[in-house]
């Protein structure tokens, strides 16, 4: 993640635990890489975890709103998934924001802003790049922010956003899967940079 601060030149920084080895991250243009996803969770499982173990994040694009109901969210390729043998439990829902996770054979899916505190072996951030624009477009400056004034309101923004960020790339304990939407955004070539000079312990799954 210090790859990633730098990229998008964030003042932020961790010290790698040098007693953990391990882990990796995969980069792909595909949210239904159903393959992948279930390669993932063998390996998951191969390491003493449940499905519960492993974590699906996703922007508000994909999550549907009833009509009628504008409290009542599902996620929208569930019906997909579950037909692809990926269960979930859908914490999109208004049903379920209270109701904590019990079934040890299902994945837990939450939407980005709901991710902060939680963890999981396997972290599989879907369509990052639309959480990304979408906290880019719903940004709202302090009005009594006085803290930055050296800094221009774009300056602030960018700041603010790939902070926040961090915060889903983070809750992987060993493998972060991110999925990415339009390649030719600012954040896959960031992450495209950052694949390239740690080609070690990143796959880079484009279709082109």
């Amino acid at each position: 993640m210090n790859q990633y601060a730098e990229q998008f030149n964030l003042n932020w920084s961790l010290e790698p635990a040098s007693k953990l080895t391990g882990g990796k991250v995969i980069i792909t243009n595909n949210s239904k890489d159903y393959s992948l996803f279930k390669e993932e969770f063998h390996r998951c499982r191969e390491n003493g975890n449940q499905a519960y173990e492993m974590l699906f994040l996703v922007p508000p694009s994909l999550v549907n709103r009833d009509n009628k109901d504008k409290d009542s969210r599902m996620f929208s390729l569930k019906e997909e998934y579950e037909k692809n043998d990926l269960p979930v439990w859908d914490g999109t829902s208004r049903d379920l924001r209270t109701i904590y996770p019990v079934e040890l054979n299902q994945h837990r899916l939450l939407q980005y802003e709901s991710c902060r505190g939680i963890e999981g072996w396997t972290v599989v951030c879907l369509e990052f790049d639309e959480f990304v624009r979408y906290k880019l477009e719903s940004y709202k400056e302090e009005a009594n922010n006085q803290t930055l004034m050296l800094e221009t309101e774009e300056e602030r923004k960018n700041k603010f956003v790939y902070l926040w960020g961090l915060i889903p790339l983070t809750r992987a304990i060993d493998t972060l899967v991110i999925t990415i939407k339009d390649e030719n955004s600012l954040v896959a070539k960031n992450l495209k940079n950052i694949y390239q000079k740690n080609k070690d312990y990143i796959e880079w799954h484009f279709d082109n």
